[in-house]
């Protein structure tokens, strides 16, 4: 399908669909050059952090990013795939993080985790890698939530194909949601393009963090354009 085929979010689903480009890179080149891209087309973009001990693959050093001043004109969500991730919250003050997304998998303990989130004046989210059930959540905690990232592929490399026992798990988080009337967001990330954000959307996806998909495109303001 090409960029010019959109699916009409709002007349599919009845609601406004977001869209949250992602960056998964080590090269800080890169970055700065899909951050022009982005500046003056999305507020919110997705960086994704990898220590090289979640998985086998390693980003960006949080002291690169520090350098990296076409961040500010963002607001950044930090999706942070990383062992023991409470240990990094003081480290990304300076980095002006808005979300702080961190691995339901690597969380000892949940309460704490977002309690310092909070205390650093971010915003706490949850990621819960493919093969991990929601039944890891907390449920005390979700209250506190900002974001639940539901990935679709198995973290750590981009251009992943998307598995749809994703949407069994957004189907039981929107249930959750309308059931205890809460407002986190639930986002899907990974292998995602238009047929893809449509199937996650119609069962109660509220965002989509997309990466490979929009960085293949020769026109990223009408890929992003068209997903409306």
């Amino acid at each position: 399908m090409g960029v010019h085929q959109s699916f009409s979010r709002r007349n599919i689903i009845g609601r406004k669909m977001k869209v949250i480009p992602a960056i998964l890179t080590n090269d800080s080149k890169e970055l700065k050059s899909s951050l022009r891209q982005l500046k003056n087309i999305v507020k919110r973009i997705q960086i994704d952090f990898i220590d090289g001990d979640f998985v086998e693959n390693k980003t960006l050093s949080f002291f690169v990013l520090n350098q990296i001043d076409e961040l500010k004109d963002f607001e950044v969500d930090l999706h942070l795939m990383a062992k023991n991730p409470i240990r990094l919250i003081e480290q990304l003050k300076s980095i002006k993080i808005n979300r702080f997304i961190a691995h339901i998998e690597e969380l000892e303990d949940q309460s704490l985790f977002i309690n310092k989130v909070l205390q650093a004046k971010m915003k706490p989210g949850l990621a819960i890698d493919l093969d991990s059930s929601i039944n890891l959540i907390n449920k005390i905690n979700i209250q506190k939530v900002d974001i639940i990232l539901l990935l679709a592929v198995k973290a750590g490399f981009a251009g992943q194909k998307f598995n749809p026992k994703v949407l069994g798990k957004i189907k039981k988080l929107k249930e959750l949601k309308q059931k205890e009337k809460l407002s986190f967001e639930i986002c899907v990330d990974g292998g995602i393009s238009f047929e893809t954000a449509k199937c996650c959307f119609l069962v109660g996806a509220d965002s989509v963090a997309v990466g490979s998909f929009i960085w293949q495109q020769q026109d990223i303001r009408k890929a992003i354009s068209s997903f409306e």
